[in-house]
């Protein structure tokens, strides 16, 4: 039983693998208070992804964050970040 997992530690360990990580990111909002504005009650969001410089690439489409129980408890409204 040891000859099995050694060898199978050994099988496991010589195999290359390469990973790329982000390193976080975050999602930020503003309501817009301009009461001339006709977007005056809504929201602008921001989404940042940070990554080292030889991290993953991350696609540059649109992504959609989901606000859940709006408008009302138990629905969602998907919110499309450009």
């Amino acid at each position: 039983m040891k000859k099995i997992v050694l060898l199978i530690s050994i099988v496991v360990c010589s195999l290359s693998t390469f990973a790329s990580h982000f390193m976080g990111g975050e999602i930020t909002w503003e309501c817009i208070k301009d009461p001339t504005s006709p977007d005056y009650g809504r929201y602008i969001f921001e989404m940042k992804v940070y990554r080292d410089c030889s991290g993953i690439t991350f696609s540059q489409i649109s992504q959609t964050l989901t606000h859940h129980n709006y408008p009302a408890l138990g629905q969602t409204t998907p919110i499309l970040l450009d």
